[in-house]
């Protein structure tokens, strides 16, 4: 059983285990110590386990180091070379393999995926390449099933039919880049791992391997950690995606092999900068709504934007282009929200002030604020930013906030939460649907039923909240 890991043990483990890299002559020794110490802080509010961030600028590492530990069983400290999963991050690599393929003049975006994958039916034949990089195929999902072996995945997918029009918009989805691994496959005659590897890390690397499995025990390979309120301890995550996840989120990677991948792109060693700017053009989504660009996101910032991704609510990765800086952030796992994008935006925002976003600041305040304050001088806090950036949606952090102190105990916190988002954020349908389900877990019937009902108004047909008034509905009748 793992043992709790306690805040003091965090702190111990920041200033034991951190391990820098003498890797610049460029940084400002106060923003050396600016750095060191926001993270220092951020590692132990968030109870990360353990994190690894590299920041590199104009083709030089400036920042680099390590916190906290491998593993909480065994206490060893986490070092650079240490393998972490990054989950959907992976699909930026996935991404350049298919773009080194169009390169090479062997596919190409506008390419039906039929002309390569001859077990789908001729309805299919209207998605592209690029629709499934940019996830506007429309096809399902292949999450919605247990894994099963390729050809029963395929008959079940193949069954449920399209959820929209291809190309209508964007819609987050698993099978996009399975599919593109078999494209891969089939064009050149390699497993995708083998050709991802071959092609990305030509050097060849022992830090570096494919597998969507959590459950198996690889050498030098650390687990995500997900924290478990019931037990108030983290526990090793089990999540196993098969080697169907393995281009959606089968990447293992350490920040050394990291960097070393980060650099190669910066200097066009994989793909040229003409190929480049063809992944980043935005997909154009018919809703005109949606922004993506072929397989990476977009992340605006004040006058500039960043590209990237990240995945499994522990690793990041982020471009911005016009400041030639890049951030890695990976990490085992934080307790209460995910933070790897805060943590990547603050850390541009140091090192250049054009980079800053001011909302993603407010953000990452305002959960220091429900953390640490009490929930009168928090919800203050809150007000103050509202008013500062009125065009800023606070709804996902402040629903977001309200989940993590339910989770650590405090239920009559989080209904107060719940119940500002909805002053603040009548119209949406999840705020209503946050508050119903924490009235409920304090047992007040009758204020959980007209919740669930107002957030059923705002989402007609939603079968959760039609479940949950029904199954409040039958408690109130007994």
């Amino acid at each position: 059983m793992i043992r709790r890991f306690s805040l003091i043990a965090f702190l111990i483990s920041v200033f034991l285990f951190a391990c820098h890299a003498p890797s610049t002559t460029t940084l400002p020794p106060s923003l050396q110590t600016e750095i060191d110490a926001y993270l220092t802080a951020t590692q132990a509010l968030h109870e990360v386990p353990g994190m690894a961030i590299a920041i590199i600028q104009k083709g030089e590492v400036i920042y680099q180091n390590c916190l906290g530990l491998a593993s909480l069983e065994t206490q060893e400290p986490l070092n650079a070379h240490h393998m972490l999963r990054v989950y959907s991050s992976t699909k930026l690599l996935s991404s350049t393999a298919i773009f080194q393929l169009i390169e090479q003049g062997k596919i190409s975006l506008d390419d039906p995926i039929t002309k390569y994958l001859d077990d789908l039916p001729d309805e299919w034949s209207q998605v592209q390449i690029g629709d499934m990089l940019a996830h506007g195929s429309g096809l399902p999902n292949m999450v919605r099933y247990p894994d099963t072996s390729d050809q029963a995945m395929l008959e079940l997918l193949i069954a449920d039919g399209f959820d929209f029009e291809t190309g209508a918009r964007f819609s987050y989805n698993q099978t996009n880049y399975w599919f593109l691994a078999r494209i891969i496959e089939k064009v050149t005659g390699s497993t995708f791992a083998e050709f991802l590897i071959a092609n990305q890390f030509p050097q060849g690397t022992s830090e570096v391997l494919l597998s969507s499995n959590s459950q198996i025990e690889i050498p030098n390979r650390i687990s995500k950690y997900e924290y478990d309120d019931s037990k108030a301890q983290f526990v090793p995550t089990r999540y196993a995606a098969g080697v169907k996840g393995h281009a959606a989120n089968g990447l293992n990677i350490s920040l050394t092999a990291f960097i070393d991948w980060a650099q190669r792109f910066r200097e066009n060693d994989m793909i040229s900068t003409q190929t480049q700017k063809q992944m980043w053009t935005r997909y154009p989504f018919k809703n005109e709504e949606d922004d993506f660009l072929y397989g990476w996101g977009i992340y605006p910032a004040n006058e500039t934007e960043s590209y990237g991704f990240t995945g499994g609510g522990v690793s990041g990765f982020r471009i911005f282009p016009d400041q030639d800086l890049t951030l890695i952030y990976l990490s085992s796992g934080s307790r209460y929200v995910s933070i790897h994008n805060y943590i990547i935006d603050h850390l541009a925002s140091i090192v250049d002030s054009t980079a800053q976003n001011a909302g993603q600041l407010a953000e990452e305040s305002l959960i220091q604020a429900f953390l640490q304050d009490s929930i009168d001088q928090a919800l203050v806090t809150f007000q103050q930013y509202k008013q500062q950036l009125p065009d800023h949606n606070f709804e996902n952090i402040l629903n977001s906030m309200g989940y993590a102190l339910r989770g650590s105990g405090r239920l009559q916190d989080a209904i107060r939460i719940f119940q500002i988002n909805v002053e603040t954020y009548p119209n949406s349908s999840n705020v209503y649907d946050s508050l119903g389900e924490a009235y409920l877990a304090d047992e007040q019937l009758e204020l959980a039923l007209i919740n669930y009902r107002k957030a059923l108004e705002r989402n007609p047909g939603n079968p959760y909240v039609q479940g949950m008034i029904k199954e409040i509905e039958e408690k109130m009748g007994a």
